[in-house]
């Protein structure tokens, strides 16, 4: 349970078809605590017996021959992390399957440009990663464990109306996407941030305000901040134009090897989700002109 969006829509889905779920959240900002109340809050008016743990986590890196930087303000590891604590707690209670949500193009995760491969397009969601995880947890803890993402059929837009069907529109406002995880309110120009805003709009539901109104103002060609605006609907762009055979060669990240999607599955997910921020897109005069 991590405060965001796709987390609480996955919780409210388990909420309703399980008689205990078991949340585990990791604290860290006062901000990111204070959503995962609201949407703890949200959910125990679906199923009042559920329950939560909560963890804080601070790595330290110590090491003689090849220091690293005292704390890792990265995120590419966190799953690894979250998972591996929610499966040990799983086994001490003989549970058989843990569960996250990310909408599927956010797990997927395909690189926008070739400059953001490997550490700016982590796969902490990707199928095939989450299929290793549960090898590996399952080995490890001596138990067969099943690590799920049920939300890996939808787009984010699908995720936001799934979620505020559940709880009511207004909890979205008080969930917390930015990637600059240590501030209150939402910068408004980082990839969640506008994976979050394209999703609220396409999906006819009121969020938060940004501090930068990409949409728009995305900036100047040469400020830092357009970088991610700029990428982004090159990046849609990309799957609203080329062919089956051009996407899995610019993305190999669409060709799983599990067993839970397929690759024309995922290839028509992206489209329908391109094709529903190009809807957006089209409303804001700015974001056309950069579009097309």
């Amino acid at each position: 349970m991590s405060g965001g969006i796709d987390s609480a829509a996955a919780g409210a889905d388990l909420a309703a078809e399980c008689e205990r779920p078991l949340f585990v959240s990791a604290r860290s900002s006062s901000h990111v605590s204070a959503a995962q109340n609201h949407a703890i809050a949200a959910l125990k008016k679906i199923n009042s017996g559920l329950q939560v743990v909560h963890f804080r986590s601070q790595p330290k890196h110590q090491h003689a021959l090849t220091p690293l930087p005292q704390s890792d303000t990265s995120q590419r590891s966190r799953t690894l992390l979250y998972i591996g604590i929610a499966a040990t707690i799983a086994a001490a209670h003989s549970l058989d399957r843990v569960v996250l949500g990310e909408n599927g193009i956010m797990a997927i995760n395909c690189p926008l440009t070739l400059g953001r491969v490997a550490g700016f397009s982590t796969r902490t969601a990707h199928p095939d990663l989450l299929s290793r995880m549960e090898t590996i947890f399952s080995s490890v803890l001596g138990t067969q464990l099943q690590i799920a993402n049920p939300l890996l059929p939808f787009t984010k837009a699908e995720v936001v109306k799934t979620l505020a069907n559940h709880c009511g529109a207004a909890l979205i406002r008080k969930l917390h996407s930015c990637w600059i995880a240590r501030q209150a309110h939402h910068c408004g120009h980082c990839v969640p941030c506008l994976v979050r805003r394209f999703a609220t709009e396409a999906s006819g539901i009121t969020d938060v305000t940004y501090a930068d109104d990409a949409f728009n103002q995305p900036g100047a060609l040469t400020d830092e901040s357009f970088a991610s605006v700029g990428d982004y609907l090159l990046y849609v762009r990309k799957f609203r134009t080329a062919s089956d055979e051009d996407l899995l060669f610019d993305f190999p990240d669409l060709n799983v090897g599990s067993a839970v999607t397929s690759v024309d599955d995922l290839i028509k997910l992206h489209r329908k989700w391109a094709k529903q921020v190009e809807g957006v897109i089209k409303r804001y005069p700015q974001l056309r002109t950069l579009y097309n």
